[in-house]
């Protein structure tokens, strides 16, 4: 799994997290108030994740069409 995880792009989505909570956090206060924005802005994080398992997911099944195309 670890050639599938650059260190470049976690460094990088950890960043953009920090950058969009500082960002959304405010908005989120205002409009949920402080318990509703403590509440939401884990989504961010989730959304992260989720990302990462779908490019894992993808890049798993691409380099599996390849073997098996080379190997007919």
């Amino acid at each position: 799994m670890s050639k599938y995880i650059n260190k470049f792009w976690v460094t990088f989505t950890i960043v953009l997290f920090t950058i969009l909570s500082i960002i959304l956090l405010p908005m989120l206060v205002n409009k949920y108030g402080l318990l509703g924005a403590l509440l939401w802005s884990p989504l961010l994080i989730v959304a992260a994740i989720l990302a990462y398992i779908r490019g894992y997911w993808v890049s798993r099944w691409m380099s599996g069409g390849k073997d098996n195309c080379e190997g007919k």
